[in-house]
């Protein structure tokens, strides 16, 4: 249960960036944050 509770950290910590820290660093280039964190979710098993 320990990897799963490590996970479900790692999720919250990027959703937290993604939501609250700036999108773009420049017109049309992604942050750091936006572009590890931002885009499609998957499940992780």
């Amino acid at each position: 249960m320990t990897a799963v509770d490590a996970t479900r950290g790692i999720a919250l910590l990027g959703m937290m960036a993604v939501h609250s820290l700036v999108e773009e660093s420049s017109p049309g280039h992604p942050s750091t944050a936006f572009a590890i964190f931002g885009g499609r979710s998957v499940m992780a098993r």
